[in-house]
């Protein structure tokens, strides 16, 4: 058993239903892996194990859920069927989901969904072999949104060539998407990768400014409050506001 903030409910567990990712991005280790995955009835034969075993939801480990388009409409369809009746949060690409996905996940109990944004400029995204586009980022979360799925963005701050000013356009840009949560962590180097050479460009201190400026917007605080719809959500969202706001005044931004 797990504990995880952004869950609805309690107890949590995890599940790794594929492994590794075909994509290419320069700053990931994931590239390395091989793709892999179970079948679509190995995991749904977990998932009923779990919810026999008390389990009220799970958060999919995945680098990618919806990698396998057939796969995710399978495992979906297969947990309806069955009424497991689990809450989830998973891990995907911005061009992984459709509007179509994104309504079967929701009905078999998706509530979050956590994206890669990494950048809100075009040609960071290029630099790094993503392998998207702004366009693809922006009808994503929208669609997250259409279909009543949470979302939150990740971002890398401090890439090998970026600028302070770029970093403002990213926050912008994330601001712009309105997820239900973001997150903003420095550039790391990792071995093995295109860029396991280079350094981060900016300080820790300017992470902890665009982490001021996201959560310092009254619609980012509207989103995480609407967010709360159970008494561990509140507990959780209470507690994580305080440790965030106590880490920044603590800490000067650069």
């Amino acid at each position: 058993m797990y504990s995880n903030p952004i869950a609805l409910r309690e107890p949590v567990t995890t599940v790794l239903a594929t492994r590794g990712c075909p994509h290419g991005c320069s700053f990931c280790t994931a590239r390395r892996t091989p793709f892999r995955r179970r079948s679509a009835g190995n995991v749904l034969a977990e998932l009923e194990e779990i919810r026999s075993q008390g389990f009220k939801e799970v958060f999919f480990r995945d680098e990618n859920l919806a990698l396998d388009r057939a796969f995710a409409r399978d495992l979906c369809e297969g947990m309806i069927s069955r009424r497991l009746g689990l809450s989830w949060i998973s891990n995907s690409r911005v061009d992984s989901v459709d509007s179509g996905l994104l309504a079967l996940m929701a009905r078999a109990g998706c509530h979050m969904l956590k994206f890669g944004v990494e950048s809100g400029l075009q040609q960071d995204l290029n630099r790094m072999s993503k392998g998207t586009t702004i366009r693809r980022i922006m009808r994503a979360f929208a669609g997250c949104r259409a279909a009543g799925i949470e979302t939150m963005a990740h971002v890398i701050v401090g890439l090998p060539w970026q600028r302070d000013a770029d970093l403002d356009s990213c926050v912008e840009f994330v601001l712009s998407l309105e997820p239900t949560l973001a997150s903003f962590d420095v550039f790391i180097p990792h071995p093995w990768t295109p860029l396991a050479g280079e350094r981060p460009s900016i300080s820790e201190g300017a992470c902890r400014r665009a982490f001021r400026r996201f959560y310092s917007k009254p619609a980012s605080v509207a989103r995480a409050a609407a967010s709360v719809r159970s008494w561990k959500r509140l507990r959780d969202y209470l507690q994580g506001t305080l440790e965030l706001w106590r880490g920044l005044l603590d800490h000067p931004a650069a």
